[in-house]
């Protein structure tokens, strides 16, 4: 029994310090690395994907504000003064059949605005007629209103998704 306790002692009696269990705790630890770095890189790919998608739109959400602004500085408009702003209704149609969670409603509310806009700088001003040119312009106030909060709205959605 005393010898077999020293042949033990001899070789080491520590199995863990033995060579086969630190090569596979290095071995283990590599792969717990590598799939960090790849889970990582995984996710950086995704969210310069999102990123590409995402910023165009954005960008038309700016465009509608400003579109919207400069029409409102007018003091007639046409049916071709409103052609920016369809073309940009069009593409947010597009962009709503992708992200329908950002875009509620936006696309009817632009054009009801783009109608009350119309109608309300279409009108002549006659003076028995001001109740209703105040009605129209209240109406465009409001829909223009409720259209800037959805489009602030869109485009907090989009800045949470565009931030890291």
């Amino acid at each position: 029994m005393e010898v077999a306790r020293e042949g033990h002692t001899a070789h080491g009696g520590d199995t863990f310090l033995g060579g086969w269990t630190w090569t596979a705790v290095i071995a283990v630890a590599a792969v717990v690395v590598s799939a960090v770095i790849a889970r990582v890189g995984w996710r950086k790919r995704a969210f310069d994907k999102m990123a590409t998608q995402l910023q165009p739109f954005h960008d038309r959400l700016r465009a509608v504000e400003r579109e919207m602004e400069t029409l409102e500085a007018k003091e007639t408009v046409t049916r071709s003064h409103f052609a920016t702003l369809d073309t940009l209704r069009s593409q947010l149609q597009d962009d709503a059949r992708r992200w329908p969670e950002a875009l509620e409603g936006v696309d009817g509310l632009i054009e009801k605005y783009i109608a009350a806009l119309s109608e309300e700088r279409q009108r002549r001003l006659w003076p028995w007629r001001v109740s209703k040119k105040v009605g129209l312009t209240l109406k465009r106030c409001d829909i223009a209103a409720e259209l800037r909060t959805r489009l602030t709205a869109a485009k907090e959605w989009t800045e949470r998704r565009l931030t890291r």
